[in-house]
């Protein structure tokens, strides 16, 4: 339809112009969906610019591998606050059972700051 070709090419001029503002790559946070599927709008967005697209794994995100953001063209993936998050799900989550539970066995899995340490080094 005539509406859709006009939105498609307003996408795509948005697309230009987001392009030559962000030479070295686009940042991609879409809240809702146009399409209904994330990856699929995501997609698009890649498909639109010659910048490398940077895609935050966030919210429904989360749910998608590297393998699935790189096949689609996205070029960097960020983590945002979602590292922190995980780990403040898990001291939530010893905290509980010690509370509620009276038990310390969560604290039975932990590493050490050398492990941690290692792993930085290694990909960081």
């Amino acid at each position: 339809s005539l509406g859709s070709a006009l939105a498609r090419a307003a996408q795509r001029r948005v697309m230009d112009v987001f392009s030559e503002i962000m030479e070295d790559g686009s940042f991609a946070m879409l809240k809702k969906t146009v399409s209904g599927d994330e990856v699929d709008d995501l997609a698009r967005i890649c498909a639109m610019t010659d910048t490398p697209v940077n895609a935050l794994a966030a919210g429904p995100y989360a749910s998608y591998s590297v393998d699935d953001f790189a096949r689609i063209g996205v070029a960097r993936i960020s983590l945002g606050s979602a590292l922190a998050r995980a780990a403040q799900r898990r001291v939530m989550d010893v905290f509980s059972e010690i509370m509620e539970d009276g038990s310390f066995a969560m604290l039975k899995k932990t590493v050490s700051g050398d492990e941690v340490d290692d792993l930085l080094r290694r990909y960081l």
